[in-house]
């Protein structure tokens, strides 16, 4: 009984809120005012977005060829470095060792070596007069001729180990700018598999590139030369420029998108761009000059269904003929429903004009390129439809509570009678 009672006073709450929103919204108005903007004339460029980091142009990266422990560091970062100058230095002890035995052994064996040329040179004669069997003479020879060899590997063996001396020397292999120091002093290195990386030096700091990433759909409109523009986050109100210089075939697929890495050269005299900056990329595709614009929003702007209506009924179209503004749609030969019917074009589309007496009129253009936020408008039918005319981009509504003897007035749009 009481879930019965419940479930009755419930329905009642919802029965009593309905009827209070009803009458709430009956009682109420909606008006209308638009958002406009001017057409213009200026410059479009249609671009593509990407993103790319900054590096040096022409930077090596300095290692060591033989393990040690570094005795000596003697540049740091940011500091500019010649050709050839040394920056670092490994502990020579056990280097210096390894040339000492390497010296030590090539004295064996040249004396070994000494040796067995004189047995050869003594068995030579006694075995061409037959005092000496060719086996004995075979290996007294091949004694010799080993020897020969040993003292050969013990000569490489000492310019082995004097080159390796020679790199506890590291010298920096161009002129420019140390950017990256990777060691310290008492720091030992490792060289058995790979040289590990002491020092990153950039040649020129004047000319840097980036690297972007392009998507595939967008790499067939990149060209080699193409004009680039981009900004960095540390100078966000600076714009600086590049050209295309290189757009490398390998792809790669990252989360299955397929990219395509585009190297962008760029002058830096002023020193703003650092390497590992990330800059954001306009790649420009197309640039025209002094053309008419009109706001993109314009094109996807309809007026709503009780403006359209109030279109028709003034137009008060005679039997058996079509409105220009039927449903909103003027007819595709003329200019806001004028003119005889032709042919439907590409990229056409139609603009909703604000004229100075508060009407509105529709109009038919036909687009061209667009940067997404304006749209060059390439021909037009409709005289008004030009620079400084004023173009419907939106619509706001207005609510109001009105009495019972209160009318709604909506825009009276300017069609002509026939």
């Amino acid at each position: 009984m009481k879930k019965k009672l419940l479930f009755t006073a419930l329905a009642a709450v919802l029965i009593a809120s309905a009827a209070g929103w009803f009458f709430a919204v009956k009682g109420k108005t909606v008006s209308y005012s638009y958002e406009t903007k001017k057409i213009e004339r200026g410059t479009l460029e249609s671009t593509i977005t990407s993103t790319g980091t900054l590096n040096p142009v022409g930077s090596v990266e300095v290692g060591t060829q033989v393990s040690g422990t570094i005795s000596g560091v003697y540049t740091d970062f940011n500091e500019t470095v010649k050709k050839d100058q040394i920056i670092a230095e490994l502990d020579r002890t056990f280097l210096s060792s390894a040339l000492e035995e390497a010296k030590a052994s090539l004295s064996r064996a040249r004396a070994l070596y000494e040796q067995a040329e004189a047995e050869y040179e003594r068995c030579k004669p006694l075995h061409e007069k037959k005092f000496l069997s060719d086996q004995e003479f075979a290996k007294v020879k091949t004694d010799y001729l080993s020897q020969k060899a040993a003292l050969e590997i013990s000569q490489a063996s000492v310019n082995k180990a004097r080159i390796n001396l020679g790199y506890a020397t590291i010298r920096s292999p161009i002129s420019g700018m140390v950017i990256s120091r990777n060691v310290e002093v008492g720091q030992t290195v490792s060289a058995s598999l790979s040289a590990p990386v002491l020092f990153v030096i950039a040649e020129n700091l004047s000319n840097m590139e980036i690297l972007a990433s392009v998507d595939e759909s967008d790499i067939g409109n990149i060209k080699t030369g193409q004009d680039v523009r981009f900004t960095v986050q540390a100078h966000s109100e600076k714009t600086f420029t590049g050209k295309v210089n290189q757009i490398r075939l390998q792809p790669e697929v990252i989360q299955n998108v397929v990219t395509y890495t585009v190297v962008i050269n760029a002058q830096n005299p002023e020193g703003l761009l650092l390497p590992g900056m990330t800059a954001n990329l306009e790649f420009i595709e197309k640039r025209l000059e002094n053309v008419l614009l009109v706001p993109s929003a314009a094109l996807r702007f309809t007026p709503p269904e009780k403006i359209l209506a109030q279109m028709r009924k003034n137009n008060q179209e005679k039997p058996g003929e079509k409105s220009g503004a039927e449903a909103g749609r003027p007819r595709m030969g003329g200019q806001g429903g004028q003119g005889e019917p032709g042919p439907r074009k590409a990229n056409r589309a139609m603009i909703w004009l604000m004229l100075e007496n508060g009407s509105i009129e529709p109009a038919f253009v036909q687009t061209g390129a667009s940067d997404g936020s304006r749209t060059e408008i390439v021909s037009t039918r409709n005289e008004k439809a030009t620079e400084g005319a004023l173009v419907i981009t939106g619509l706001k509504t207005e609510t109001q509570q009105n009495s019972k003897k209160s009318v709604s007035i909506l825009p009276q749009p300017n069609m002509r009678r026939r």
